[in-house]
């Protein structure tokens, strides 16, 4: 079902080549990205697990990227025992004069310029992303630097994004994508949350980011549309809480998992599949698949997992808080 490319895994299914409303174009195409300190063969693995992949393949092909860095120290417990060699990440963060530093974020950002690039020359431009974890973070700076006219601008603009366990970035060099004048904080944004029992709120989610001095004027609201897979037991999701204030509308769906790709029950994957249609294809969307046979979600840096217990999901959780 994989095929292996240079950096990056495309999933293939038996949808693969066809539009998910039946006609001769080919499905648009979302790039993911990974967790910190795994690889596109981990996430690959992790959507499949979810069901998540089955539910999006007949809308979107899906081309999964490796980071550009292989990971500076070991994986958490978890994902050694889950997953095989190698891993890598999109950043390391350390702490200079009191404030984080994302050391390698150029490098990925550069990157994923380049993959965009060759998409959209080979007539497969990029509609979407997706991410998890570490690359819900890097997706979610994507939309913002694109939409600022700061970087991408050689590429289509960014359609959607579905962030999975994502966040705000810490590092202060880009601190300036988070309000409007110095000092400013996140206004209020109105989201549509869908819990794991099915029922939907609107709710005002308020995103205290200040702005670095000097920085222009901006827009703090991403017009891109995006879809939030948030975790109640995710220790790490009040920074995800944080992601919400920088879009407009955002689409929430909580469920009580930790931090994980995870399992969405039948109305949540209906709402995701109707995210998707109308984001990148405009058309009314197919019914959505049954949910897979009751698995536990794989397990990935951060996270929840059912495969270390809950004490080690901690430590674990605690060790990748920095980078995530």
């Amino acid at each position: 079902m994989l095929g292996n490319l240079k950096r990056n895994i495309t999933m293939q299914s038996a949808a693969a080549g066809r539009s998910p409303a039946g006609s001769s174009s080919p499905r648009p195409h979302l790039l993911a990205l990974h967790g910190w300190r795994t690889s596109a063969s981990v996430l690959a693995q992790q959507l499949q697990r979810s069901g998540l992949y089955q539910l999006l393949s007949p809308v979107a092909e899906l081309t999964c990227l490796d980071a550009p860095h292989p990971a500076r120290g070991p994986p958490t417990s978890d994902v050694r025992r889950a997953f095989q060699p190698p891993f890598y990440e999109w950043w390391d963060a350390v702490q200079e004069g009191g404030a984080l530093r994302y050391v390698g974020v150029e490098d990925s950002l550069e990157l994923l310029a380049s993959e965009l690039r060759a998409a959209a020359a080979a007539g497969r431009p990029v509609a979407g992303l997706l991410g998890f974890s570490q690359g819900a973070i890097l997706a979610g700076l994507a939309v913002k630097l694109q939409e600022r006219g700061e970087r991408f601008q050689d590429v289509p603009p960014l359609r959607c994004a579905v962030l999975i366990a994502g966040g705000v970035v810490r590092d202060p060099a880009f601190s300036h994508l988070y309000g409007s004048s110095v000092g400013e904080t996140a206004a209020a944004a109105t989201t549509t949350t869908t819990t794991s029992a099915g029922a939907a709120a609107h709710v005002a989610v308020a995103a205290a980011t200040p702005v670095a001095a000097g920085a222009a004027a901006v827009p703090l609201s991403s017009c891109c549309p995006s879809c939030h897979l948030m975790g109640s037991a995710d220790p790490l999701r009040g920074n995800s809480e944080k992601l919400l204030g920088l879009f407009r509308q955002p689409l929430v769906l909580r469920h009580d998992q930790g931090h994980v790709v995870p399992r969405l029950d039948s109305e949540q994957r209906r709402e995701l599949l109707e995210f998707l249609t109308s984001s990148l294809v405009h058309s009314p969307p197919p019914p959505p698949p049954p949910p897979p046979p009751q698995q536990q979600p794989l397990s990935s840096p951060g996270l929840v997992s059912a495969l270390s217990g809950a004490a080690a999901a901690t430590t674990a959780a605690t060790a990748a808080t920095a980078n995530l």
